[in-house]
């Protein structure tokens, strides 16, 4: 019997991000509600992975395996980075390096939420000062994360109770975002959710996602999902032909993850629809990890999810 990959049931696992020093990066996600999955190290290489999720009982990913959940964070660490004066990452905002935009994280309340990492000294790109939701908090290593918040029936509520926070976005800019949305869909099997136009129509942000936790609804509050991908593309006189993709130099974001339920079969499926790869999942020395190249050249690594064969692939 042929065996078959159903992308209904793919997840968009995490985002992967380079930090300086790892202790003073999960310091800064912890006051958003997030704590360390799993480590995995490889002193070999001189590098840690650090995978950051909302694990509180009542939300959707709690005590699930590291890649059967959606809407994580992973840190890399490169061995000796922390305590190098020169050391900085590329945030993917600044020009001429534009390409990922930002993480975002879905809040009960804002205020609070503000509030809190103002309190602890973190500075931010975006404040309520402003009078404009949303937030745009920098982590330590200059990263934006947005933070917005969720609607009812949160919206009244005064604090952020645990499990309530959400990894909700991963942002990254596109320079065609007919041909990126295409990709995404038919080659990776999301679902475009919504386009949000800009109020000067020089810009349209692309949302997309996996329904792993149930068919998306035209009136369902989207900052309560985790793990959606939002395509950004810019045009008029703020018009992008060309994003770094964060692994050239200089480096910060790495990739986006995917995982899926059978990974040989996914691979072969792709390898059918002729998409450019990185990594094949026969080359080189780990072979349970894969990674493709879209349209922009960002990376996206492709994993088991380990719900599917109930044990950890690493």
């Amino acid at each position: 019997m042929e065996r078959k990959t159903d992308t209904k049931t793919y997840k968009l696992n995490h985002a992967m991000i380079r930090v300086k020093d790892p202790r003073s990066a999960i310091q800064f996600y912890e006051l958003l509600g997030l704590s360390v999955v799993q480590k995995l190290t490889f002193p070999e290489n001189k590098f840690d992975l650090y995978f950051l999720g909302v694990d509180s009982p009542g939300s959707p990913s709690h005590g699930k395996f590291t890649f059967d959940r959606q809407g994580l964070i992973e840190l890399t660490h490169n061995y000796g980075t922390e305590s190098d004066d020169n050391y900085r990452v590329s945030n993917g905002n600044e020009k001429p390096y534009l390409g990922f935009s930002h993480i975002s994280m879905s809040v009960a309340n804002v205020q609070s939420t503000y509030q809190t990492l103002a309190k602890a000294g973190y500075k931010f790109q975006q404040d309520v000062s402003s009078g404009n939701e949303p937030v745009i908090a920098l982590d330590p290593d200059g990263y934006w994360i947005r933070i917005t918040e969720k609607g009812s029936p949160n919206k009244s509520t005064a604090s952020n109770p645990p499990g309530s926070f959400s990894v909700n976005q991963y942002a990254l800019r596109v320079t065609d975002a007919t041909r990126s949305v295409r990709y995404y869909t038919e080659n990776l099997g999301m679902k475009l959710i919504k386009t949000l136009d800009s109020q000067n129509g020089n810009s349209k942000t692309f949302l997309l996602g996996y329904p792993s936790t149930g068919p998306f609804t035209g009136t369902e509050d989207m900052s309560r999902r985790e793990g959606l991908l939002a395509l950004i593309w810019q045009g008029g006189e703020n018009a992008i032909s060309q994003v770094h993709n964060g692994n050239d130099q200089p480096q910060g974001f790495g990739h986006i993850c995917v995982t899926v339920d059978n990974i040989d079969v996914a691979c072969a499926r792709l390898e059918g629809l002729n998409v450019a790869w990185k990594k094949r999942l026969t080359d080189g020395k780990m072979k349970n990890v894969a990674f493709l190249l879209d349209p922009d050249n960002y990376w996206i690594e492709l994993v088991q999810n380990e719900g599917f064969t109930g044990k950890a692939n690493f």
